[in-house]
């Protein structure tokens, strides 16, 4: 009897996997007409919506690419429907594309002028890092509609600004409006609340979020992946390594080969993490040959970190902060300075990235990093202390700049 109990458990399908055999299922039957057959505006619509779907669900690059194709085919031959303009501007948005998400929202007066519109908008501006004018188009979405998506938005907001207490407030109140058959969405809530606590140092509230999150929705690479990250952050390297082999078996995506490789190298496994650092860039690369952008702060982040090229940080870091002017990746390009050993070049922006808003204990400690190079050992202890103030991990040694 245990024995055909486990193999049972073992055969049954997770979550994620039944929702994406459905997904499947109706794409199929949708894309299923014979020869010289075409579906309806509606059937059509219905399927390109679909196609999206999966390709978000599986976080699949290539196949959002693909979407991007059958969506521009299909505006051109039914025009500017409010609902493909709308897709089109998510699809977009994902792929940081913002110009390209405004066009979209100019293409339809009707859905501009909605709260669909005009929360895509507020989305634009949290990347250029014009985040009071997003929060204040969140709030007046919020009182319109106030969805578990649009609660979500307005929280995200305030984590950039770093009002976390505010956030994970407004993530519990997302959580409340989602219903049973969102489960899905009520995990990736959970996940963003385990972002923040993890930010903030607390390893075990953020185990409950992923926990959380796991037990609504199982099967989704997404939750195991911030899991992994955890598990690296606690120290437990090999169980995080487990963890990452199957994520990265489901969801090859560049940034979590990284993560794989960062955690091989933490264990020591040099050989086994330039592999996975190798494929990762191999990976960046060939985004940015296609002309894709989504990738170039993790270009930054890479040649900064891994391989310490100075030189490289920074062309990516300035490619990313000309796409999205934030306080971030201002931040993100005073580090690519640093590292490039251009110290003026790195304080200035650091100094002018704190002032916009970039504080969270990450940008702190480099900042520190950076004004005890220039000498300011006063400014940099100060902020090494606000750093361990808002994650005491970072002065447990748990996490690096």
């Amino acid at each position: 009897m245990a024995t055909s109990t486990l193999a049972g458990a073992q055969m049954a399908k997770t979550d994620f996997q039944r929702d994406l055999g459905r997904l499947d299922d109706e794409i199929e039957r949708l894309s299923g007409g014979g020869p010289g057959a075409s579906p309806s505006r509606h059937e059509a619509i219905r399927l390109v919506s679909l196609q999206y779907q999966r390709a978000s669900l599986l976080g699949n690059w290539a196949a959002l690419g693909f979407v991007q194709e059958s969506l521009g085919a299909l505006l051109a031959q039914i025009g500017p429907q409010p609902d493909l303009c709308l897709l089109q501007g998510m699809l977009n948005l994902t792929l940081h594309r913002f110009g390209a998400v405004r066009a979209a929202l100019q293409h339809s007066p009707v859905l501009a002028g909605s709260w669909h519109g005009r929360a895509l908008e507020a989305d634009v501006l949290v990347q250029e890092g014009r985040h009071e004018d997003a929060r204040r188009i969140c709030e007046a979405v919020v009182l319109e509609a106030r969805t578990w998506e649009n609660l979500a938005r307005l929280a995200h907001v305030h984590g950039m600004t770093g009002d976390r207490a505010t956030a994970d407030r407004l993530y519990a109140d997302a959580a409340d409006e989602i219903t049973a058959k969102e489960m899905r969405a009520y995990a990736w809530v959970a996940v963003m609340r385990g972002e923040l606590s993890l930010s903030a140092g607390d390893h075990d509230l953020a185990r409950v979020h992923y926990e959380r999150a796991s037990a609504a929705y199982s099967g989704y690479w997404l939750v195991d992946a911030h899991t992994a990250e955890l598990l690296a952050a606690l120290g437990q390297t090999e169980q995080a390594i487990a963890l990452y082999l199957d994520v990265t078996a489901r969801a090859p995506r560049p940034e979590l080969i990284q993560a794989l490789g960062d955690a091989y190298a933490s264990a020591g496994r040099s050989d086994e993490a330039r592999g996975c650092h190798d494929s990762a860039l191999a990976g960046y690369l060939d985004s940015a040959r296609r002309g894709e952008v989504h990738y170039l702060h993790h270009l930054a982040g890479f040649y900064a970190e891994v391989r310490r090229d100075g030189r490289e940080a920074v062309r990516w870091a300035e490619a990313d902060f000309a796409l999205r002017p934030s306080a971030f990746t201002e931040a993100a390009l005073a580090w690519a300075e640093y590292r490039n050993g251009r110290m003026a070049e790195a304080l200035r922006h650091m100094r002018h990235a704190l002032a916009s808003g970039a504080s969270n204990a990450h940008v702190l400690r480099q900042s520190s990093a950076i004004h005890q190079a220039c000498g300011d050992h006063a400014t940099a202890g100060e902020h090494a202390r606000l750093a361990a103030q808002i994650n005491p991990s970072i002065a447990a040694g748990h996490a690096h700049p």
